[in-house]
């Protein structure tokens, strides 16, 4: 089975001191990380769960905006400074857990219009890349973390995972990091929920019960 994941990219947070926020989350099997984006708790508790899987996190897609490509500075451990764009430093923290990474441009200020086209776009980019590994539909599980963003970001990202469930592509897990809580937590129960309300219009509308089926 092939594994993919869509997210949202968020911005870095530093302290007073100029040093890098770090947020501690739980994995599924008890294991404490230290994470300094929201995303990248997402990441690591999906690659922890692949690999007791004996599997992999094969591509991750990530819409990333302006502000996540404008360069800042921080102070490491050691008191050396540092310039590097927010998507760099995720990038340096979770690159080496995906085969590979594709960026999707996103414009804060897009106007609803602009908006649909940059969702048609990462649809496009990952069946494109499935077609180039010829990986089939089928085979390819996403996985989806909603943590990063603003917004009308989780939109955004329903609407892609809609349209690549036309294509054939099932949601495996979609993900939400709870700073407060310390958890990764699993919220793919409630993505169902909204398959099922689909299920009933398709169900009045065109007398199917496939969605309704299916979430039961």
């Amino acid at each position: 089975m092939k594994h993919i994941m869509l997210l949202f990219l968020s911005e870095v947070h530093l302290n007073r001191d100029k040093k890098l926020s770090l947020s501690p989350y739980k994995l599924s099997d008890g294991t404490m990380i230290h994470c300094v984006q929201t995303n990248e708790s997402a990441v690591r508790w999906t690659v922890n769960n692949l690999r007791r899987q004996q599997e992999q996190l094969d591509c991750l897609f990530y819409f990333s905006t302006k502000r996540t490509q404008e360069e800042f500075c921080y102070i490491d451990e050691e008191n050396r400074g540092h310039r590097l764009t927010h998507e760099a430093l995720f990038l340096n923290r979770i690159g080496s857990f995906a085969e590979h990474c594709v960026r999707i441009d996103y414009n804060e200020r897009s106007q609803t219009e602009e908006s649909l086209r940059q969702v048609l776009e990462m649809a496009d980019a990952i069946r494109s890349f499935m077609k180039e590994q010829q990986w089939r539909p089928q085979e390819v599980q996403l996985h989806a973390d909603f943590t990063g963003g603003f917004r009308h970001a989780s939109m955004m990202m329903l609407s892609v995972m809609q349209l690549l469930k036309y294509y054939g592509i099932g949601t495996t897990a979609v993900l939400y990091s709870n700073r407060n809580e310390k958890q990764v937590e699993n919220v793919t129960d409630i993505y169902r929920m909204f398959n099922l309300i689909s299920g009933a219009d398709e169900f009045i509308n065109f007398g199917s019960t496939r969605e309704i089926t299916a979430y039961m």
